[in-house]
């Protein structure tokens, strides 16, 4: 109950891991996507993308905009793909504190960040700002959390950037834009000021947070590419509500 008790009363984020052959099975599913991503738009890179590996993608001579190609449909995994998830130890453990739990599936989505390149981060934000302007939704009576897992990773040069204790305020200032085709939310505070954390995740590890817990991406300053996959996680809120309250009882 610790982890759900850092979520929500703590930190705002707790930490977990992918076992190796898990690890090995998520590469695999991102890299099956990506490979098919590019059979579509340079199938002559086949080849030599599948012989480098996902983490040289930038080594690649792409003949096509990477921004603009790689946009979100093409990065969210299948609908197959969850049970694989789902049935994996650190989901198995969610389930035994949260029987409801399940994957959402519009946000099971993988993110490549080349070395040197701004443009391949998102700014940060909140996830809740994001539904907040209508970008999806769960079931009534149900709340959720996220999961950033770290698939090809080097600590200290890429990764997540959190703010401690974020979640805990609703004093943020934001406002929405509307971009690519929906409403998207843009922070007006100074992203500097607000002294983010990156977290030293090595490939495997994994972040649960606080669907209001501020977060982004840096700027990669590794000589291969970071690729993550992120999981929004839908449960009753009735079920948290008490895991919460005896979490509480159990740290008094």
């Amino acid at each position: 109950m610790e982890f759900w008790r850092q979520i929500n009363d703590g930190r705002g984020y707790a930490l977990e891991a992918l076992t190796p052959d898990e690890l090995a099975a998520v590469r695999g599913m991102i890299t099956d996507q990506y490979l098919d991503g590019l059979r579509e738009a340079a199938p002559g890179l086949v080849n030599r993308a599948e012989a480098v590996g996902l983490d040289q993608y930038h080594t690649l001579p792409i003949p096509f905009d990477h921004g603009s190609f790689w946009e979100k449909r093409r990065r969210v995994l299948p609908a197959s793909a969850i049970p694989a998830f789902e049935r994996m130890g650190f989901f198995r453990r969610i389930r035994d504190r949260l029987p409801s739990a399940s994957v959402y599936h519009d946000d099971l989505m993988w993110r490549i960040v080349r070395p040197g390149q701004p443009s391949d981060i998102g700014p940060v934000h909140a996830d809740k700002w994001f539904w907040d302007a209508g970008n999806g939704s769960i079931p009534a009576g149900h709340d959720r959390f996220k999961i950033w897992v770290g698939v090809w990773t080097e600590p200290g040069l890429n990764g997540l950037s959190v703010k401690s204790y974020s979640h805990t305020s609703d004093k943020w200032k934001h406002h929405f834009e509307f971009k690519h085709g929906k409403m998207k939310p843009v922070l007006d505070e100074s992203a500097e000021a607000l002294n983010m954390e990156l977290l030293p995740l090595r490939s495997g590890e994994m972040v649960f947070f606080h669907d209001a817990l501020l977060h982004g991406g840096v700027v990669n300053a590794a000589q291969t590419c970071r690729v993550s996959i992120e999981l929004t996680v839908a449960y009753k809120a009735e079920e948290g509500e008490r895991l919460l309250a005896a979490a509480r009882k159990t740290a008094a």
